[in-house]
């Protein structure tokens, strides 16, 4: 929940992921977010509604190498145009 709700919170800089084991609803409802660095998170295994209702997202590239709860990750990002793995 570390950004959730930021409603005018347009961009992520680059920023050091290596030992975050969770992305719990980080983004949830940054609305106004369209662009975020790429996540390089080897030990995350958790991404319930991490980028949940970023509507204004455009793209996003993660490094994750596994996750046990992704659900609803990437649900009303209405503006996405590509996601995957770095």
């Amino acid at each position: 929940t570390l950004f959730k709700d930021c409603y005018y919170l347009v961009a992520i800089p680059a920023l050091d992921w290596t030992n975050i084991g969770s992305l719990y609803t980080t983004f949830e409802n940054c609305v106004s977010l369209k662009s975020v660095a790429p996540i390089v998170a080897p030990s995350v295994y958790q991404m319930y509604r991490a980028f949940y209702q970023c509507s204004s997202l455009r793209k996003v590239k993660l490094n994750i190498d596994a996750s046990f709860e992704a659900s609803y990750v990437f649900y009303k990002c209405s503006s996405l145009e590509s996601s995957g793995k770095l």
